[in-house]
């Protein structure tokens, strides 16, 4: 299993105003398709929204720390 930094393409006024992408989770999974999926199904994502999910290896660095940052305060940004 690897971990992947989760991001959310798509902004919507609810949950991502006037950003177009956003790290939301780190995950631990198989590949990066079942990452996605298990973000997916413990996050937020809107009709206009999709989910892409970066091995730890490729993923920026400065957000993989903001997620990781987050995710000492909410369960919501580190899943699996």
């Amino acid at each position: 299993m690897s971990r992947f930094l989760v991001y959310r393409n798509g902004a919507n006024s609810l949950n991502q105003f006037g950003c177009n992408r956003r790290a939301v989770a780190i995950v631990t999974a198989n590949n990066p398709e079942q990452a996605r999926k298990i973000a997916e199904e413990n996050l937020v994502f809107y009709a206009n929204q999709t989910s892409e999910a970066v091995p730890e290896s490729e993923a920026d660095v400065d957000d993989w720390n903001t997620v990781s940052e987050l995710s000492c305060h909410s369960e919501l940004y580190f899943v699996g």
